[in-house]
């Protein structure tokens, strides 16, 4: 293993070495081909070295920084099993150690939600989740999942789908799982989205067996109706998109960790490995989690040496499938890696977003809208009281690292340019564990108030659940574009012509019958009108967006004040009858 991770940083250094100090041909002749091949579109060309330059400077930076990961990595192999084991021989017999997971003594349980209710809302969550998503399965796809089903899904070939990437708008894994339920059952919006539906009802089950873990069965019932109709996690499971696939392979990826931290043998081992590097296909995002794990071993084995239960042989178990996962990852995402490579070289950093952790939380919890506002203000005083009451230190630890670190790192290092709270969804049923988990201990409250804090906790979930099924019920995405294509459809006829403007507006063609001309300029969209010489009617369909070219925005001011404007969700058909 030493000898590998050698040689590997070796690697790292030579390959840092040639780009700095290789001739400018060599180095054109050997990176401009994988540029283009990357880019797809044109921007690399011949008369982009100096551009080119630039990537290869921070390639090499890059590399001699890796180059200290593999010693890094061979350093803990090494020392931290080592020192595992001598200071679980050095601790006093007395010396509590640390419980890695701690759920709830059985008159909690019972206190707070008894057998039979328990069984109730593991049968409700299915239920529920199927009801809440099945009714949104078959509405028109919205602005990113048309682009998915355009350039990735309904391609020419296979291939295609699991090599291309645009903008990492391709969630691989999770195109190729919907390319598959449109091969097997037909082409259209449901069959897109039924490999989601199957993912997040697979969470469910997932999240009821670690929430046993964390915070016993009863908070772990609830935690799992709450999460079955929570707006965010419905929304994921009718989206043809790979949300779904990031909530179900990060919380599989925990489960599996804490059975390795506690023996687990090498069937656990290789789970993890398969279960992470398929979340990651599905969204980049599991690799974030699987780094967040790979931060709390190391931190238990260190600063917690002396108390921790986890032993020289789990640590080795479970540090290679933490590796195993990342190397599975990258050869899954082999094909689109020189495509990631390139967008984030161009991709620059965004603005500070100084309020981003409290959107992401407010949107993960409750969805939009001021009503689930309030609703979610009182969730996170019962996910602060969960967290505090968690008897385990080291799970404190893990599901505080879990929720925390991946949303501070991307906000106030990463800052990528790409950077939406729905990326974070993958902490939403670590969310619901603790504040059923807080519900739980008010509810079984013992001191002089207990009558008053047991029917606050009911009179809480009693509230609670229809509250988020309501959000979930009228919180149904729909953007306009089908209905808006099929209006425009239905009114073309041999001599219309057929525009589309705005951000986005070349995805229209996806539902309309004829493909819409998409004007760069005004005077280009004058010149194609004028050709007409005043025959037939013009239909332009606009999706108003901040980023859309300001040519279609003032396109679309002439032709509201020339013909009649319609509405559809989001988007405007203009008709101009002439």
């Amino acid at each position: 293993m030493v000898l590998a991770c050698a040689g590997i940083a070796g690697l790292c250094l030579v390959g840092a070495a040639w780009i700095l100090f290789a001739p400018e041909s060599a180095l054109a002749h050997v990176a401009l081909p994988l540029a283009e091949r990357a880019s797809k579109d044109g921007e690399i060309g011949p008369d982009s070295v100096a551009f080119l330059r630039r990537m290869l400077s921070k390639a090499a930076l890059g590399l001699l920084g890796a180059a200290w990961l593999p010693l890094a990595y061979a350093w803990l192999w090494r020392a931290l099993p080592e020192r595992l084991a001598a200071a679980r021989a050095s601790r006093p017999a007395d010396a509590p150690p640390d419980v890695l997971v701690g759920a709830q003594p059985p008159g909690v349980v019972r206190a707070f939600l008894p057998r039979r209710g328990r069984l109730a809302a593991l049968v409700f969550a299915p239920v529920a989740l199927s009801i809440l998503a099945g009714r949104q399965l078959g509405r028109g796809f919205e602005y990113d999942e048309i682009f998915s089903a355009l350039h990735f899904i309904e391609t020419g070939s296979w291939w295609e789908t699991v090599s291309s990437q645009s903008f990492f708008n391709n969630h691989v894994g999770f195109s190729l799982a919907a390319r598959i339920g449109q091969g097997l059952l037909g082409v259209s919006e449901v069959t897109a989205r039924l490999p989601a539906l199957l993912m997040a009802l697979a969470t469910l089950a997932v999240g009821y067996r670690l929430g046993r873990r964390l915070v016993g069965p009863g908070a772990a019932a609830l935690a799992t109706a709450l999460l079955a109709i929570s707006p965010a996690f419905v929304t994921a499971a009718a989206s043809a998109r790979g949300y779904a696939g990031l909530v179900l392979g990060s919380t599989s990826a925990v489960l599996l960790y804490l059975d390795l931290l506690r023996g687990a043998g090498r069937g656990r081992a290789w789970a993890l490995a398969i279960v992470s590097a398929l979340g990651v296909w599905c969204h980049l995002y599991v690799g974030l989690v699987v780094a967040t794990l790979a931060a709390h071993l190391v931190l238990e084995s260190t600063l917690r040496a002396r108390r921790t239960t986890v032993t020289a042989a789990a640590f080795r178990r479970t540090w290679l499938a933490l590796t195993g996962a990342t190397v599975l990852s990258m050869l899954l995402l082999a094909p689109v890696l020189p495509q990631v490579l390139y967008y984030l070289s161009i991709r620059r950093d965004g603005s500070f977003q100084w309020l981003f952790p409290f959107e992401a939380l407010f949107e993960v919890v409750g969805g939009p809208g001021p009503f689930a506002g309030a609703v979610v203000l009182w969730v996170l005083v019962e996910i602060g009281q969960g967290l505090a009451s968690v008897r385990s230190g080291p799970a404190r630890r893990l599901v505080g690292l879990l929720v925390f670190a991946p949303l501070l790192l991307m906000w106030l290092v990463v800052r990528p340019y790409d950077l939406y709270p729905r990326f974070f969804l993958f902490i939403l049923p670590l969310l619901w564990l603790l504040a059923s988990h807080g519900l739980a201990q008010m509810g079984a409250e013992t001191s002089w108030w207990p009558a008053f804090a047991k029917g606050f906790a009911r009179l809480t979930v009693i509230l609670l659940i229809p509250a988020l099924i309501a959000l979930s019920w009228f919180n149904v995405p729909e953007e306009g574009y089908r209905d808006a294509a099929r209006a425009a459809s239905a009114m073309l006829e041999e001599d219309t012509q057929l525009f589309a403007i705005g951000g986005g507006g070349e995805l229209f063609r996806y539902y309309t019958e004829r493909d819409p001309r998409v004007p760069e300029t005004e005077a280009a969209f004058d010149a194609i009108v004028a050709r007409a010489g005043g025959q037939g009617d013009v239909i332009v369909l606009h999706r108003p967006t901040a980023w859309e070219p300001e040519a279609h925005g003032r396109i679309a001011a002439r032709l509201a004040l020339r013909g009649r404007t319609e509405h559809f969700g989001e988007i405007r058909m203009y008709v101009w009858e002439r």
